[in-house]
């Protein structure tokens, strides 16, 4: 699709400019709008994955409390999934159990959907936000 924010005039009378020459100047005014696009579209797609970029670290996984998992299993069980220190792991793990709630893992959902599916498999309560 050509956007031509401004009209082509081509004068055909009196100049004695041959049809040759009103085709070429056409040609060459499409040619550059078509640049101006296809600059402008470059510009919108870098933006565009840019954007995407930044929001995918917008998702965590939130681990919940529970009356039947053992400290040392969580700890395990985030040293083990979500790539934790044992210090981090165990800290998390206070915060689930005093606060309620803690998120343990940030990042792409293409990354977070297996570790909380495995820790669900594993007994834990956690969700994806």
């Amino acid at each position: 699709m050509i956007c031509c924010k401004s009209p082509i005039r081509l004068n055909l009378k009196g100049q004695g400019k041959g049809i040759a020459q009103v085709f070429k100047k056409a040609v060459y005014l499409i040619q550059i709008d078509k640049a101006m696009y296809a600059t402008r579209h470059a510009q919108e797609k870098k933006e565009g994955l840019a954007l995407l970029e930044s929001q995918g670290d917008a998702h965590c996984i939130v681990l919940y409390d529970d009356d039947y998992n053992t400290f040392d299993f969580v700890i395990e069980s985030l040293i083990d999934i979500c790539d934790h220190a044992p210090q981090q792991a165990e800290q998390c793990t206070l915060i689930v159990h005093y606060k309620g709630k803690c998120e343990v893992k940030s990042g792409s959902l293409c990354d977070l959907s297996p570790r909380c599916k495995r820790l669900l498999q594993r007994g834990l309560t956690a969700e994806i936000i």
